[in-house]
């Protein structure tokens, strides 16, 4: 998420290149983001996309900010439903997020 991407999340696309070179990175954007994300945006294409396989951009739609949130939420879910799926894994347990809160509730 930007900006967090440009703080750390961005050290991440220097190595291995061996994955790196076979990585997709999906950026949602919306019309109404501040310029200053949108610039950051720009600059980090230009650092990750020589390191990657592919930049898709996803832009929101809808007219609300519900509608373009959701536009891309979903998108995101579904990714990461389909590409568990294609991988044979059954996205639906969340052994790690339960096991998060369990040890929460014993405090």
């Amino acid at each position: 998420m930007f900006p967090e991407l440009n703080h750390n999340e961005i050290v991440g696309f220097e190595t291995p290149a061996e994955i790196l070179s076979r990585l997709a990175v999906v950026i949602l954007q919306d019309r109404y983001d501040h310029p200053r994300v949108k610039r950051r945006m720009e600059i980090s294409e230009e650092i990750i996309k020589p390191k990657v396989k592919d930049i898709l951009k996803v832009e929101s739609k809808g007219e609300s900010f519900l509608a373009r949130f959701y536009s891309l939420v979903y998108i995101g879910d579904y990714a990461s439903t389909y590409l568990a799926l294609e991988y044979g894994i059954n996205p639906t347990p969340v052994k790690v997020i339960d096991y998060l809160k369990a040890e929460l509730a014993k405090e």
